[in-house]
């Protein structure tokens, strides 16, 4: 009896491994190919750049400008660009950097949680509208996802503050699952304005997919589909006016309950099915979301590198070569189009780089990077293409675009150019810590 037990026990024990083999054979893109943050970056914590962190914790409370008939598009300005870099560059470094702090000693946290006070007033959030306005709106909403998976910021703001987050996170998703789900393809913003498209260049794509990206981290894939498929504009319009969210409000009544909640044809020649859609991107859904960041890169570091663009109106200054010339993986824009026909530009290459690098990291940091087959392909792209665009801006790079030439390095145009828009703290990111990344 005893040694039937025993045998019965060995085969149970064997039969029980082997089912568990078999299911982490199954799962293994949605469970055990998750890569963990130690596996990523060894036994080690980035240390990011003290002059960059007292340089971000310097900054003034952030608050977006209301969208006006003169200035439409507050959320792509390089001001408000910068600020938000700061913020996220503040949540990355708390994240790996809990008790981080300031040169002249103020906590890190302590700043990240009193800059997303301030953008939760209403008349101070980012106005939800869509497309260029996501080279800010992302990285604040890459932000808002790595604040609320730490407790020494998320713990520090109360439930009203916390739950003012959740709707801000719900109104931005909103509006990328109007502009890039696939049953759609409206050709206006939230605004109403006539300057979209969803196959447009990178620099439009990056910002609201990357939200969407978030947005499925923080609430769950199954939470923000039900956000998408209960969506009324009526119910939700008044809950963002309860909480004074006049910037997305006065942005939202330009499109209107109808193409919101079901669809139609925009004045722009555009149409789609609306919001209340459970979220597809070419294919990919919100329970993949490193699949769908894949989409995204494999579009933005499409092109073999090159020195020279645009029928040779293009090139890096003093006419250099690239150190990675004939590498497959340069971005899209130092190859591709616009009204006023071949363009190749390293600040458009920049405005796509710069979104591309935050929601990568962020699915980084939180250990929800899957390394599937199409991160294996688009992570050698993303290297290169970094690179590439690293070098050419450190070189100088007289572009072309909109029919005319433009230099731009990391510091030029001074008003405008990358730095103006954070391009050290998306350095410092890449350097210490997304190049140190395997997949």
């Amino acid at each position: 009896m005893k040694k039937h037990l025993t045998r019965s026990f060995v085969l149970f024990a064997a039969c029980l491994l082997a089912s568990t083999l078999v299911l982490s054979a199954t799962s293994a893109r949605a469970q055990s190919s998750i890569v963990s943050g130690t596996s990523l970056l060894s036994a080690t914590t980035p240390v990011f750049d003290q002059s960059l962190i007292d340089q971000a914790v310097s900054q003034p409370l952030f608050a977006y400008p209301a969208p006006t008939t003169s200035s439409p598009r507050p959320g792509d300005g390089p001001a408000e660009v910068f600020a938000s870099k700061a913020i996220y560059f503040m949540a990355l470094v708390t994240w790996y950097s809990p008790n981080a702090k300031a040169s002249n000693g103020t906590s890190v946290a302590s700043r990240l949680a009193a800059q997303i006070g301030n953008l939760i007033v209403g008349g101070h959030e980012p106005d939800a509208n869509g497309s260029l306005e996501g080279w800010s709106h992302n990285d604040i909403a890459q932000a808002f996802l790595l604040a609320k998976n730490e407790p020494n910021v998320w713990g520090t703001l109360s439930a009203n503050q916390q739950s003012r987050v959740d709707l801000l996170m719900e109104a931005m998703a909103i509006a990328g699952n109007w502009q890039f789900n696939d049953q759609n393809d409206f050709h206006s913003d939230l605004d109403g304005l006539c300057h979209f498209a969803k196959n447009n260049n990178p620099n439009y794509r990056e910002g609201y997919v990357g939200i969407v990206i978030a947005a499925s981290q923080y609430f769950g894939a199954t939470q923000l589909n039900s956000v998408f498929t209960s969506f009324t504009y009526s119910s939700f319009t008044q809950q963002l006016k309860k909480d004074g969210f006049t910037n997305i409000t006065s942005t939202w009544a330009h499109t209107g309950a109808t193409l919101l909640n079901s669809g139609g044809k925009d004045k722009c020649g555009g149409s789609g099915a609306g919001a209340k859609l459970a979220f597809v991107y070419q294919g990919a859904t919100l329970n993949d979301p490193s699949g769908i960041f894949s989409k995204l890169a494999s579009f933005t570091y499409q092109d073999t590198v090159t020195s020279s663009g645009a029928n040779g109106k293009a090139f890096i200054v003093g006419h250099k070569t690239s150190p990675y010339q004939g590498q497959q993986g340069m971005e899209h824009e130092f190859n591709s189009s616009d009204s006023g026909g071949p363009r190749s530009d390293a600040l458009y290459a920049f405005e796509g780089w710069m979104n591309s690098l935050s929601t990568r990291t962020t699915l980084t940091a939180l250990k929800n990077w899957v390394c599937g087959s199409p991160e294996q392909t688009v992570v050698p792209l993303m290297n290169v293409g970094t690179k590439d665009l690293l070098y050419k801006l450190q070189q100088g790079y007289q572009g072309f675009f909109l029919g005319q030439t433009r230099l731009v390095t990391e510091t030029s145009p001074t008003t405008d150019g990358p730095s103006s828009k954070g391009f050290f703290f998306d350095q410092d990111v890449w350097l210490k810590l997304l190049s140190q990344v395997g997949c």
